[in-house]
């Protein structure tokens, strides 16, 4: 058996919700301002392994100023049952580069 300390982990990682947004309609989505990597896990967080590599995990950290790109994943449609959701069709994607942290709103247009 493994234990794992927790720390900040993406509170999206495993987010499975889908957001409806009618045909000409609007969404406003906010963001944490961190940016999440995935970081190896020193070995004082486990026990003993049978695997010689150790499991990774994502980590927040705040981003440097720069230029960030956004990308966002749009579906057609989704089926969702309260736990989880299914996108049928294929996602396309919308994408915008913004200065970080001047820029405090990013509006993504997807005609």
């Amino acid at each position: 058996m493994q234990a794992q300390k927790s720390g900040d982990y993406a509170p999206d990682c495993l987010d499975n919700s889908a957001l409806a947004i009618a045909p000409k309609g609007t969404a406003t989505l906010g963001w944490s301002g961190l940016i999440y990597e995935d970081t190896a896990m020193p070995k004082s967080c486990y026990g003993p392994s049978m695997f010689e590599t150790l499991p990774t995990c994502l980590q927040g950290k705040a981003p440097k100023a720069a230029m960030l790109e956004l990308t966002v994943r749009l579906y057609a449609s989704a089926m969702c049952d309260g736990s989880m959701c299914i996108e049928p069709s294929s996602p396309f994607q919308v994408t915008k580069t913004f200065d970080y942290p001047g820029t405090t709103e990013v509006q993504l247009s997807a005609d």
